[in-house]
């Protein structure tokens, strides 16, 4: 069985936090070239389904 990483993605909007887990295999990432960009994509990846958003006209 192989090594896991997991990371914690969050959003916070005043006192409330939603957060999502992701679970990668520790090897997989140590052998990545730019953590960096990796981590971004997660954040980017998980990011719209942690925070609902819109605009809409208040009458």
């Amino acid at each position: 069985m192989s090594e896991k990483i997991t990371f914690v993605v969050y959003a916070r909007i005043g006192p409330s936090r939603n957060e999502e887990k992701i679970e990668i295999d520790k090897a997989e990432y140590e052998s990545l070239e730019d953590k960096d960009v990796y981590l971004q994509e997660l954040i980017n990846s998980y990011l719209p389904d942690l925070v609902d958003s819109g605009i809409y006209i208040e009458e």
